[in-house]
């Protein structure tokens, strides 16, 4: 990689909405030549196995962004006031809730009433999700 940026590895898009598959890990350093091992997540309901040349995550390489930093003897309060973790979004417009059925696959719609919520089962038979395929 080119110095001044790093590289994270992500979830392709297909393999994440298909099969279920979320990718962990962190950043890699643009100095960093040893192996690159990968962290998989997987949400599916039958089993699963890879093989090498498999593509199951993408290489995202991201510029570092030099800033400068300044020091603050007062940070002020924050809109979010005392309230902390996950207020940021107070209102959201669209929302899924998740269980431990298993994997769900969501078309979120503007109106809630109009979300279309699918399992892993789904993906080989129904016939929207084939056509997303």
């Amino acid at each position: 990689m080119l110095e001044g940026s790093h590289g994270r590895l992500a979830a392709r898009s297909g393999m994440a909405s298909k099969m279920g598959i979320a990718v962990g890990g962190g950043v890699i350093d643009a100095d960093y030549t040893g192996e690159v091992k990968v962290i998989l997540g997987y949400h599916g309901q039958a089993d699963r196995s890879y093989k090498a040349g498999d593509r199951i995550v993408q290489l995202i390489v991201e510029k570092i962004a030099e800033a400068d930093a300044m020091e603050l003897d007062d940070l002020g309060t924050p809109e979010s006031g005392e309230k902390g973790f996950g207020t940021s979004d107070l209102s959201p417009k669209r929302s899924i809730t998740a269980n431990a059925e298993g994997i769900k696959i969501c078309f979120l719609q503007a109106e809630t009433s109009d979300n279309e919520f699918f399992s892993a089962t789904d993906i080989g038979y129904h016939p929207r999700l084939k056509r997303e395929r």
